[in-house]
């Protein structure tokens, strides 16, 4: 089977992941993260207490800088759109401790890809990149729904992509594409420094549904990438995993997101968990120390 065009990673819909043998299961968290305990975490007070700083504004002065950073962002990621959102999650990733000597944060990072024998174009809106390496080593893009069952709890295993033939652009299949793209990307850089080839790597993502991160992990192969840039159906498919933190109300989580005190605790307990995730261990990059 052969595919027909070619098309940019923002372009990418259902029917890409069809045609490409790629499917999206969801996991529990213990499945996902490989453990059975969560990271203990410490919250500050205002963040597991106040909806919004402007709740309570005797107490604006007594916020600590990233307290009052984080409802500042958080307000505007849930009024002003996609931009916002962008620097709402920059955001997270630098208060929680993502950038670190090695390791950079990136915003709109210019990607691509080789498809049907055409380059194209993607992009991670928000990405994280090894300083010396520049191995890119996590994508975010920014989505507007997730099709979620309509349950307080989703039942480990559920299969939530199902192809309807749908041509919109979707924004799982657009962050689905910016790992693609990121894998290609790392190859390049690891045969250019003469490191040994890239054959695999499970490529952490986030999709940030205004307020509400959803955490992937995106396994791409050196084979999934070859039959992409020759136009052709892989034989071997392709099983993206993804989970929705275990807030307690799943089915009214990406209405809510962080904004709901009840959810931050255990979602920022899952960005703890995917750090483990978010190594450079592309074989002698040296560049895993935060």
């Amino acid at each position: 089977m052969t595919i027909i065009s070619a098309k940019s990673g923002s372009d990418w819909t259902e029917i890409e992941l069809s045609e490409f043998n790629i499917c999206i299961d969801t996991l529990d968290w213990t499945e996902f993260f490989n453990t059975q305990q969560l990271p203990a975490l410490f919250l500050p007070q205002q963040m597991s207490q106040s909806h919004d700083y402007q709740s309570d504004p005797a107490s604006v002065n007594s916020f600590a800088m990233a307290d009052w950073g984080f409802f500042q962002y958080m307000r505007r990621a849930r009024v002003e759109g996609k931009s916002a959102v962008n620097d709402f999650v920059a955001y997270l990733l630098r208060m929680l401790a993502y950038e670190g000597r090695r390791r950079i944060i990136r915003q709109r990072k210019e990607l691509s890809f080789l498809m049907h024998g055409q380059h194209v174009d993607a992009q991670a809106e928000v990405a994280i990149v090894a300083g010396d390496a520049l191995d890119c080593l996590l994508v975010v893009q920014e989505g507007k729904s997730v099709s979620i069952p309509m349950s307080n709890q989703i039942s480990p295993g559920t299969n939530l992509w199902i192809s309807r033939g749908d041509r919109t652009p979707s924004t799982e299949a657009q962050l689905i594409a910016s790992a693609i793209a990121a894998f290609s990307w790392n190859a390049s850089n690891m045969r250019f420094s003469n490191r040994p080839d890239l054959t695999f790597q499970d490529i952490p993502g986030i999709l940030m549904i205004g307020t509400a991160p959803i955490f992937y992990r995106i396994p791409v192969t050196s084979d999934l990438l070859g039959c992409i840039g020759r136009g052709e159906y892989p034989q071997q498919t392709t099983v993206v995993h993804r989970c929705i933190p275990p807030v307690a109300n799943q089915a009214a989580y990406s209405r809510f997101g962080l904004f709901a005190v009840e959810n931050r605790r255990a979602v920022f307990q899952c960005f703890e968990a995917l750090k483990a995730f978010v190594s450079n261990h592309l074989l002698d990059s040296g560049e895993d120390s935060a």
